[in-house]
């Protein structure tokens, strides 16, 4: 579950949502292939947003080198931008195993 997470636009506009990110930097690609591992731990990946919950902002799909990942915002506290599709996003929170 996502504790923080900065989407960006095409012009590098950033925007910070929720708690500052934190925990070790990795790829979806190794969220994929160290899920056991990483498990419990906080760490900070990056993706392109591919879909937003259209209710709350809850959640959002992000992709990355062929890779997906389902974020989900921790006690719903913030959302996600509805019109966040398209852009990046970077997000740090528990890994669920």
């Amino acid at each position: 579950a996502a504790a923080g997470c900065r989407p960006g636009d095409a012009k590098g506009n950033v925007r910070h949502l929720g708690a500052p990110l934190e925990g070790e930097v990795v790829t979806l690609r190794d969220l994929a292939t160290r899920r056991e591992a990483l498990g419990g731990r906080t760490v900070t990946a990056e993706g392109t947003v591919t879909f937003v919950c259209q209710e709350k902002g809850c959640f959002m799909e992000v992709e990355d080198d062929g890779v997906d990942a389902n974020v989900r915002v921790r006690d719903h506290a913030f959302s996600v931008p509805k019109d966040a599709a398209g852009r990046r996003a970077r997000s740090s929170g528990g890994v669920l195993y």
